[in-house]
C-alpha cells in the first residue's frame, strides 16, 4: 500500500513525496518490521494480498469503567484464535495498555513522531501474544498532531495494518474529535459502560455524538450496524442486560434504531488481581468468568466484521480517513 500525498493528510508544502520516495519509505519500514513481532516481511505481502486488517474500537463515555482492560483481552482472545492481533493504544496522551500487560516498551509514538524510533522499536509482543503500540503517558503534544506528524504516522500505521489480521484501538475516554474520529473508521465501535448512572448517560452521549458526526458516511441508522455497547464492572447477566435497555431504549427513542448488545463482564475478584499483577485477565487467569466472558466477546465481534473471511474495504486506509475526519 504506497502513500500518496495527499492534501486530506495534511502534508506542508515541500514535504511532497516522489512515488520512488515513497516506495523506498515503505520498503525500509517492512524491512523494519521483519525484526519484531509486527512480522516478517513476507508476511506483510501475503497479508497485502488478504486486504486490509478489520478495526475494533474500543471507547467510553468516561474513564474508569475498565475500557482498557477490555482493549487489552480481546487483543489476546484475538490472538488466541490464531490471528495476527495488534493493539494500537490510541488514548492520546494518557495511555496505559502497557501497564496493565507489565512490559516497559523502549519508547512511544511521541518517539515515532518525533523521529527518534520507528514503529518498529516501540512495537512491543505483550503477554497473549499479541502487538502492543504504546501511546504516551503524560505528553500533551500528541492530542494536537501537527501536519508533519500526521504524514509519519500514515507511513507507520499502514504497515501495521498490512502486518495484521486485526487492528484493536484503545481510545481515549470521551468524545474528543480523536475518539469520534477513531470511532468513523472502525468496522465496529464497542462502548463501554457500567451500571452507575454516570457511566450510562455518558455512553449514551457518546453514541449520540458518534452517530451525528457519521451521519453523512452511515446514514441516519446505519450508526447501528457500527456501534454496540459492552456493559462491564456488573452484577451479573440481569443487571448488565438492565443497563444495556436502559440505554436501547434511548437509542430507539432519540437515534431511532435499536443499540446491540456486544456482551456483559461481570465483576471479577480476578480481574482486579490480573491488574495489580499487570498481566492482562486472559493470561492471568484464564478460566475465570470474567474471561470466558471477553472470549465471547470477541466471538461476537468475529461475527460482526467477519474475521475469518475475507475483509473487505472497510478498513482500508483507516488512518488516512482517521485524519480526514479530524
Amino acid at each position: 500500500m504506497l502513500m500518496t500525498a495527499s492534501p486530506a493528510i495534511g502534508l506542508p508544502r515541500g514535504m511532497a513525496l516522489r512515488p520512488e520516495d515513497q516506495a523506498t519509505r515503505l520498503r525500509a519500514l517492512v524491512r523494519d518490521l521483519s525484526r519484531t513481532s509486527l512480522g516478517t516481511a513476507p508476511e506483510a505481502a501475503s497479508a497485502a494480498a488478504r486486504g486490509p486488517a478489520r478495526i475494533v474500537a474500543v471507547a467510553s463515555g468516561k474513564g474508569g469503567v475498565g475500557k482498557t482492560n477490555i482493549a487489552v483481552n480481546l487483543a489476546v482472545a484475538f490472538a488466541e484464535r490464531g490471528l495476527r492481533s495488534t493493539l494500537i493504544d490510541g488514548d492520546l496522551g494518557l495511555a496505559n495498555a502497557d501497564v496493565i500487560c507489565g512490559v516497559i516498551p523502549a519508547g512511544h509514538l511521541g518517539h515515532v513522531l518525533d523521529g527518534e524510533r520507528s514503529i518498529a522499536q516501540v512495537s512491543v509482543t505483550a503477554p497473549g501474544g499479541f502487538t502492543l503500540v504504546p501511546g504516551a503517558s503524560g505528553v500533551a503534544g500528541l492530542a494536537d498532531l501537527g501536519p508533519g506528524e500526521r504524514a509519519r504516522l500514515v507511513a507507520a500505521f499502514d504497515v501495521i495494518e498490512l502486518a495484521s489480521d486485526v487492528v484493536v484501538i484503545d481510545c481515549g475516554a470521551g468524545i474528543g474529535p480523536s475518539v469520534l474520529s477513531f470511532l468513523g473508521v472502525a468496522d465496529l465501535a464497542l462502548i463501554v459502560s457500567t451500571p452507575e448512572p454516570t457511566s450510562i448517560a455518558d455512553a449514551y452521549a457518546t453514541i449520540k455524538c458518534a452517530a451525528l458526526a457519521q451521519a453523512e458516511q452511515w446514514g441516519a441508522r446505519g450508526w447501528a450496524e457500527r456501534m454496540a455497547l459492552v456493559v462491564n464492572d456488573c452484577g451479573g447477566v440481569r443487571v448488565g442486560a438492565a443497563v444495556h435497555e436502559r440505554i436501547d431504549a434511548v437509542c430507539r427513542r432519540f437515534l431511532g434504531a435499536a443499540l446491540p448488545l456486544a456482551g456483559i463482564v461481570a465483576s471479577d475478584r480476578a480481574l482486579v488481581d490480573a491488574v495489580r499483577a499487570r498481566r492482562p485477565l486472559l493470561v492471568h487467569a484464564p478460566k475465570a468468568p470474567s474471561a470466558r466472558a471477553i472470549r465471547s466477546l470477541s466471538g461476537f465481534v468475529a461475527d460482526q466484521i467477519g474475521l475469518c473471511s475475507v475483509p473487505s474495504a472497510a478498513g482500508h486506509g483507516w488512518i488516512r480517513r482517521f485524519f480526514r475526519g479530524s
